[in-house]
């Protein structure tokens, strides 16, 4: 093959290269906001993630300004009449149950030692704000929750009683004291009560071990 055979199949390539990258940066139009194009795009999301109806609304807010932006109807009134009442189907056959949600929530974080406080914020970012959670909220306050969910945190971490072997520093030691600076702060970040986090810190191995297997999840 020559060289100027080679040199035009060559640019031919680079040429449809090109041409299909174009094609894939072309986006394509939003579809125009009816009930059942937001009932098919809700049921397309909430199978991808599970959300609360506050995120679910701010999801399906943003479709329609797209493409009411883009097609200039049906009017703001309207669409959102249509999104009032695919919210009302859901919750009924309950594809969105911000109950059910905020449970799968609480046992996530609770799994992963995070303190009451810290729960309460992440409910909070997830639009979770008007749900029947008080007495689990309660619950979760408590001391002994409390001191459970600092324990998990630490073994997780690997601090305080779960650090044992060469990793662990001489009783009584600088090296010891600035550990235990540090793992305080780390509890505290986490939102745990200075109470907890040295009651936490202070508990042998067993102890911690026996605060974990009485650990039960009740969300």
């Amino acid at each position: 093959m020559t060289d100027d055979r080679q040199s035009q199949i060559q640019e031919i390539q680079k040429e449809a290269g090109s041409s299909a990258k174009e094609k894939k940066r072309q986006k394509r139009p939003p579809k125009k906001i009816s009930k059942r194009y937001l009932t098919n795009a809700g049921l397309y999301y909430l199978q991808r993630f599970p959300a609360s109806t506050f995120h679910f609304r701010k999801v399906m807010a943003r479709k329609i300004k797209k493409s009411i932006d883009y097609h200039g109807s049906p009017l703001n009134e309207e669409a959102n009449t249509y999104l009032d009442e695919v919210v009302e189907d859901f919750q009924r056959l309950g594809y969105l149950n911000d109950e059910a949600y905020t449970s799968s929530i609480i046992r996530s974080l609770k799994a992963r030692g995070a303190s009451a406080l810290k729960i309460k914020a992440k409910l909070r970012e997830k639009g979770i704000l008007h749900v029947p959670t008080e007495d689990k909220m309660l619950q979760l306050a408590s001391d002994t929750e409390e001191l459970k969910s600092a324990v998990k945190l630490l073994k997780r971490r690997r601090r305080g009683p779960f650090l044992t072997g060469n990793k662990k520093p001489v009783s009584g030691s600088e090296e010891e004291q600035d550990l235990n600076r540090k793992t305080l702060a780390l509890l505290a970040r986490n939102g745990f009560s200075y109470p907890v986090c040295q009651k936490a810190l202070d508990m042998s191995l067993e102890e911690a071990q026996d605060i974990l297997f009485s650990f039960t999840e009740d969300f």
